[in-house]
């Protein structure tokens, strides 16, 4: 014996479980699985992690990274998830910016629809590792044919080495590979 209210709120909650379960799944009411205190914003180190692992080609690492969201019976908000994720996109976004992947129409088409088109949290994670991939292999080819942003690359390496006191701006060209003229100027031109 309830109110129609509280079977509405048992039944709107047990349906919050397919972002965990899927759609192929029966939902009970009377379960409802407690959520974990969880900090939606990636850490520095999380957003270093992202970013050597993209650079480096390691797709293992990024699935590492992602997977340790979807322990088995360790549930967090669906807020504070989607947060999370929409971080990790952030950093896969200033991946594809350096590399100039966002030109691309349907890369860019695919990035912009990842967390909105997939309503269950696999899916989703699914889909930033495949697309992670795709990326990884892109930039693979923009780096063979030099079509990296060097902006972009000269503020990665200023942001590792700005506690160096070896750094400046023939030090940064030369880790690019490029004379510090033209860094100097596409840095001006941009910065």
């Amino acid at each position: 014996p309830t109110t129609i209210k509280n079977m509405y709120t048992l039944t709107k909650r047990a349906l919050h479980q397919s972002f965990y379960e899927g759609f192929g799944h029966i939902l009970y009411a009377s379960k409802q699985f407690e959520t974990q205190p969880f900090d939606p914003l990636l850490t520095p180190e999380e957003q270093q992690l992202l970013i050597s692992s993209l650079e480096d080609g390691n797709l293992e690492a990024v699935k590492t990274f992602l997977y340790r969201l979807s322990n088995e019976g360790i549930y967090y908000e669906q807020d504070d998830l989607r947060i999370h994720l929409t971080s990790v996109l952030a950093q896969i976004r200033r991946f594809m910016l350096k590399y100039k992947l966002h030109e691309k129409a349907v890369i860019e088409q695919n990035y912009r629809h990842i967390i909105i088109e997939h309503p269950i949290f696999y899916t989703i994670l699914n889909s930033i590792i495949s697309f992670t991939q795709t990326l990884i292999e892109l930039a693979r080819e923009a780096r063979m044919e030099k079509r990296a942003d060097y902006v972009e690359l000269a503020l990665e390496i200023i942001d590792q080495h700005f506690k160096d006191s070896a750094l400046s701006l023939p030090f940064v060209a030369h880790k690019l590979g490029i004379s510090p003229n033209y860094l100097s100027t596409i840095f001006s031109k941009k910065q």
